[in-house]
């Protein structure tokens, strides 16, 4: 699994930055929403087999939910601004930061802000107005805000398969009558904020990938031995990451559909690449290098970008992420520690 969620962050990170060589690797919307599956499963997993069984399970698990992701990121946010301050009117986070309270006025650029602090609700101020997205400091947190959003609702909308079934049923109705009759008339606008930002409809691909554990968890032997041949396990993740190599091919012809099967193929496979990776330390090690890439890759760009033509950036701006997200992947192992032993510390 661990090499997957690389390859869905190395994605995005092509997404922003261009092609390598002439070759694209997937498209952003598509990686975001796999990551949501994936993190449906992984939460659903541990939600079922570590924190419901504890005395405070709700607590616990929120608060390591918490560590994993809060510390990281105010490391980045913190470097970002660090950047802005030196760079002072050079930095497009210093530019818009300093001017921000003037153009939008106190309340909205408090709310832009805020949101950047807590995380929770930081893709809102979009539907407000799709321009306030220069004044984030770390764009693309926002999809970090989503998945602390589904994190709160897992004890919740988890504990009972009618509950998760219902809500996921009724969020897939709401996004195809969405895409019936278009929230704006802007199609651009529509592609932007209502594909993959708005939380009613994301909440299916979270939900999707819960579902796709609870079918794991209760696989008839046959089929468990089947899953576990190494052939199976080979041609689901040729498939699976190859569909990325392959999806600016399929895209014109499939349209929307291009999305909607790899879902389907992230659906099935999830279980297969989870049955022979996780006790490999290896594809633990590279998966854990996934979220450093995602939130750190912005700020490296832009960087790289003041002094770097924009058909090359990509070639410096891979090669700094992999060499920082090493970097941050140590500090988020020391955090990972503490989170473990206050998990150990509850159980007892």
């Amino acid at each position: 699994m661990g090499s997957l969620r690389f390859f869905l962050a190395l994605s995005v990170v092509f997404a922003h930055t261009g092609v390598f060589l002439g070759f694209a690797l997937g498209d952003g919307r598509m990686a975001v929403q796999a990551f949501y599956m994936i993190s449906g499963f992984y939460m659903s997993l541990v939600w079922t087999e570590k924190y419901s069984k504890l005395p405070n399970p709700i607590r616990t698990f929120y608060i390591s939910r918490a560590l994993r992701i809060y510390p990281l990121y105010f490391v980045v946010l913190a470097g970002v601004l660090l950047m802005g301050i030196v760079a002072g009117s050079k930095s497009p986070t210093a530019f818009h930061f300093s001017e921000a309270f003037n153009i939008l006025g106190w309340p909205t650029a408090a709310w832009v802000y805020l949101t950047q602090l807590t995380l929770i609700g930081m893709e809102t101020p979009l539907f407000l107005d799709f321009q306030l997205h220069k004044y984030m400091i770390l764009p693309v947190a926002w999809t970090l805000g989503l998945e602390l959003t589904f994190y709160l609702l897992v004890p919740f909308l988890l504990s009972r398969v009618s509950i998760l079934v219902g809500v996921l049923t009724l969020s897939l109705m709401l996004r195809v009558w969405a895409s019936v009759n278009g929230p704006t008339e802007d199609v651009l606008l529509n592609e932007a904020l209502w594909s993959y930002r708005f939380f009613p409809f994301e909440i299916a691909l979270f939900l999707a990938g819960a579902l796709a554990y609870r079918l794991f968890a209760q696989i008839p032997i046959t089929l468990e031995k089947l899953i576990a041949r190494q052939e199976v396990y080979f041609l689901t993740i040729l498939g699976i990451i190859g569909y990325l190599c392959y999806f600016k091919v399929l895209l014109p012809s499939l349209g929307e559909a291009t999305y909607w099967l790899y879902y389907v193929m992230v659906f099935f496979g999830v279980s297969v690449l989870f049955q022979h990776t996780k006790k490999s330390k290896r594809d633990s090690y590279i998966g854990e290098l996934s979220y450093p890439m995602y939130i750190v890759h912005i700020p490296i760009l832009w960087v790289v970008g003041s002094f770097c033509a924009p058909d090359n950036r990509i070639y410096v701006v891979i090669p700094l992420t992999l060499l920082v997200s090493m970097l941050l992947s140590r500090l988020q192992q020391f955090i990972d520690d503490y989170r473990h032993a206050l998990l150990k510390q509850a159980r007892s």
